[in-house]
């Protein structure tokens, strides 16, 4: 996922998501994955990812909750109702 496009990470911030399901060999993933990162990351990187995660840990439902309304009631999708009102004031 791309941190800095879809949440509030620096530029070049991004997140590997995986989850062992039996669908995905993680042990494989883990290889490629140390294979192509970087040896000179960006601390100031790794930081915005990780405040970039604890924003949606901590308010995430009520952010896309109000993106998702913000996006039906720009096209006139969507009157305020109990399950789409904007949390944004």
């Amino acid at each position: 996922m791309s941190g800095h496009k879809t949440l509030t990470a620096f530029s070049q911030g991004a997140m590997l998501h995986a989850v062992d399901r039996g669908l995905v060999d993680l042990d494989r993933l883990d290889a490629a994955f140390q294979a192509l990162m970087t040896t000179s990351a960006s601390g100031l990187i790794h930081a915005s990812l990780d405040q970039a995660r604890a924003l949606m840990e901590r308010e995430g439902a009520g952010l896309v909750e109000a993106a998702t309304w913000a996006a039906a009631a720009s096209t006139g999708a969507c009157s305020p109702t109990p399950r789409c009102t904007p949390s944004i004031p």
